[in-house]
């Protein structure tokens, strides 16, 4: 949902905290009672454009386990 959200120009972000373990949100949803909320996902247009990040390459963060 995050890369969808970006790939079309939205800003996205996943939540959670306090409010997932309320019984009201529970019911509100009309989960059942075994059912866990885990987060929301918060979607909109963003405020400005995101600062360029700079790389590193892929082999200085990798690290290959197994075969090799």
């Amino acid at each position: 949902m995050l890369l969808a959200a970006e790939a079309v120009g939205l800003a996205a972000i996943w939540r959670s905290g306090w409010i997932t373990f309320e019984p009201e949100i529970t019911a509100f949803f009309g989960l059942s009672t075994r059912a866990r909320m885990l987060g929301f996902i918060y979607i909109g247009y963003p405020a400005m454009e995101p600062p360029a990040r700079r790389r590193r390459p892929l082999d200085q963060v990798t690290t290959w386990m197994g075969e090799g």
